[in-house]
């Protein structure tokens, strides 16, 4: 199978243009082009690094940071509670008045 001729550039741009008439550029405003400005490649600068020889290298210990002291919470033991007994609960005895009671019915206003 033979492969498909793909266009290049040129031919993909020339493809894209199209006539214009002169009519038409009456209406159109010029754009005006940024100029780009050219920054410097950035450039890195090696530093030379030479370890210390061992001989003259000293070991430091750790430096030990002191813990802070928190206040440690208070624990209360449990408190054994007292078992109570049940006592059985009585209302007291109320006498109705012998003639009756007498019902006033008010009506609420409104809101």
């Amino acid at each position: 199978m033979q492969k498909k001729e793909t266009p290049s550039k040129e031919e993909k741009l020339a493809g894209n243009f199209f006539p214009i008439d002169k009519d038409d550029l009456k209406r159109t405003t010029e754009k005006e082009v940024k100029e780009i400005i050219i920054q410097k490649p950035t450039q890195a600068v090696e530093k030379i690094y030479k370890t210390p020889e061992k001989e003259t290298v000293e070991k430091i210990g750790k430096k030990s940071t002191p813990r802070k002291k928190y206040p440690r919470k208070k624990t209360t033991s449990k408190k054994s509670y007292k078992k109570t007994e049940s006592i059985s609960y009585t209302p007291p005895k109320t006498e109705l008045k012998k003639n009756g009671y007498e019902l006033i019915i008010t009506e609420k206003p409104q809101a």
